[in-house]
């Protein structure tokens, strides 16, 4: 049996059309800005593509700012001459570390860092490189660590875990860079590790249920009630949907949180049940039976948009 916080009385009325004042542009608190690392040898726009979704979702508390690698090819960290003679010098990406330098001063604060493939990597490295709280949290998809880059991997092990900073890794079951993302994984302390058993070597998909996880994990840490972004995650969800995916899955979200959020829930007409031994949220609609414990519709839709700004 569950034990369950909220029930079903409250009917869903279909979420604002825009933000409350509070988040509008100009308002007191800011949205947090999220660097953004590229896969090497993509351009920036690929990966603004990938996180398209997540931006819309998140468009009233966060800003993603797109960077491009400091080498050729549009490269973070140069290639090794070859495999079996790693590069050794703890500047071999420093073109790129200046890049950064002068974005976050220009730019910050920044609240978080986000890296894909190469980008990932690299972000690995600069967290390394920066001095602690430079970020809170830091988000890797298909990363890894660069094991032919000797002076980098030093810099990486000697400042592991970077000041406790919370992390997500995202880890596709079909991309052939997942191990090497568990990893990754272990340089920081208590990992937040999403796993999708449909990905590949990519951010995940709006369909994937994994996105939600990922949603989730920065609403929880917004200055914002999650129930925005969740709002926004079940926006084209309708009552009744024959639809039977799976419910929001909170397990990143502690039971004070999700307290809070059924709060504000509660003043938003929304209805929400929340599962602590499944550590799932669902969705309660007027007319669907036992969404409670037993079922709900999990949001795959959402607004696609292309949300966040390039850094030069």
């Amino acid at each position: 049996a569950c034990d369950v916080i909220g029930s079903p009385t409250i009917q869903l009325l279909p979420p604002p059309t825009s933000p409350p004042s509070s988040l509008q542009p100009g308002a007191a608190s800011a949205r947090r800005k999220v660097l953004c690392l590229h896969g090497g040898g993509e351009p920036v726009s690929s990966l603004r593509g990938q996180v398209s979704s997540l931006a819309a979702n998140l468009s009233a508390t966060y800003e993603f700012v797109f960077v491009r690698g400091g080498y050729s090819g549009n490269l973070w960290i140069p290639d090794p001459s070859s495999k079996q003679s790693p590069s050794t010098s703890p500047d071999h990406a420093s073109a790129s570390v200046e890049i950064l330098d002068r974005i976050v001063a220009e730019q910050g604060p920044f609240y978080g860092i986000l890296g894909y493939s190469q980008g990932a990597a690299m972000a690995i490295y600069y967290l390394s490189y920066v001095q602690p709280q430079t970020f809170q949290v830091a988000l890797l998809f298909s990363a890894y660590l660069p094991t032919t880059h000797l002076g980098l991997m030093e810099s990486i092990n000697d400042q592991s875990p970077f000041g406790n900073i919370k992390a997500l890794i995202f880890i596709g079951e079909r991309d052939e860079f997942a191990g090497m993302s568990e990893v990754a994984a272990a340089k920081f302390t208590s990992p937040v590790i999403v796993r999708s058993s449909t990905a590949g070597h990519h951010l995940p998909l709006i369909s994937d249920p994994s996105y939600s996880r990922v949603v989730a994990f920065l609403s929880s840490s917004s200055p914002v009630p999650m129930c925005d972004s969740i709002f926004l995650l079940w926006n084209e969800s309708s009552c009744c949907s024959s639809r039977a995916d799976e419910p929001l899955d909170l397990d990143v979200v502690s039971v004070a949180e999700v307290t809070s959020l059924m709060e504000h829930a509660t003043s938003r007409n929304l209805n929400l049940t929340y599962c602590r031994d499944a550590k799932r949220l669902y969705r309660t609609n007027g007319c669907c039976e036992s969404a409670g414990i037993t079922g709900g519709n999990d949001a795959t839709g959402g607004k696609d948009g292309t949300g966040g700004t390039d850094g030069t």
